[in-house]
């Protein structure tokens, strides 16, 4: 697993991940993040290799559509990768991403 985030979003991420003790003060995740602090251009290359060898990974992105689920979805088919996109399915489609309502995501939201 690892969890794609914009840069923006990153710390309500490791608060709330800290909340779970996946991560510390410091920002030092159990879970594998890869910051993206420009959500265009996404580097291809970066995506591929951040996502390689995993299961899945969690995209947290605000706002809708799911315009950087999408690009990532597209890199990774493309370069025959089948990791699992997971983004709005677990996430609310709209309103702001607070550690609280990254703690409440799940499959069904």
């Amino acid at each position: 697993m690892g969890i794609i985030v914009l840069g923006g979003l990153t710390s309500s991420l490791l608060r709330s991940l800290g909340r779970l003790d996946l991560a510390d003060l410091y920002g030092a995740s159990r879970i594998p993040i890869y910051v993206l602090n420009a959500a265009y251009p996404l580097v291809p290359d970066e995506v591929k290799d951040f996502c390689a060898g995993k299961r899945a990974v969690l995209v947290v992105e605000e706002g809708s559509p799911e315009y950087v689920e999408q690009q990532i979805n597209s890199i990774l088919r493309n370069a025959d990768i089948n990791t699992r996109v997971l983004g709005k399915e677990c996430l609310p489609r709209s309103g702001d991403y607070n550690a609280e309502i990254l703690l409440r995501a799940s499959p069904h939201s």
